[in-house]
């Protein structure tokens, strides 16, 4: 049985733009987006199945499109899982602090961010409703080199 049955990919390049992977998992009806670079082409409607983000750096060509896909879902009840390098919760809450939120709702959507080291998971929460600033941190162990999994 193929154990990639369930997943969609799809690869967003261009001459001049910057390399995206989304997976689609089709049972949950979620995607999987790798990097956030220009991401203004990908349409709205994929944008709402985004739950969970990977950022491999803070380089511009990888991280530039946080903004775009924040103003896509901002109004989404539900909570993105960011996973990245150390201090990029840092990064996030410093771009969209540049914003003003003085017209915030109770339902605007949360981030989950979670920057991987070596042996270290920290956890940050950010959510809508208070403007995108860092109000939460945990630290884990990590004890495997998996940080991400459903059941697909």
């Amino acid at each position: 049985m193929n154990p990639f049955r369930y997943l969609t990919p799809y690869f967003f390049s261009g001459l001049m733009d910057d390399p995206i992977l989304l997976i689609r998992i089709k049972p949950l009806k979620e995607s999987l987006l790798f990097d956030c670079g220009n991401i203004n082409h990908i349409a709205k409607r994929i944008f709402k199945s985004i739950n969970t983000v990977f950022i491999s750096h803070a380089h511009m060509d990888h991280f530039i499109g946080i903004d775009t896909l924040i103003r896509n879902i901002l109004v989404s009840p539900k909570t993105i899982k960011i996973f990245g390098p150390p201090d990029i919760a840092k990064k996030i809450e410093a771009k969209l602090s540049g914003y003003d939120w003085n017209l915030v709702e109770d339902y605007y959507c949360n981030l989950e961010i979670h920057e991987i080291s070596e042996n270290n998971r920290k956890i940050y929460t950010l959510q809508g409703r208070e403007g995108f600033r860092i109000l939460e941190q945990r630290s884990e162990t990590i004890k495997s080199n998996q940080i991400y999994e459903n059941r697909f």
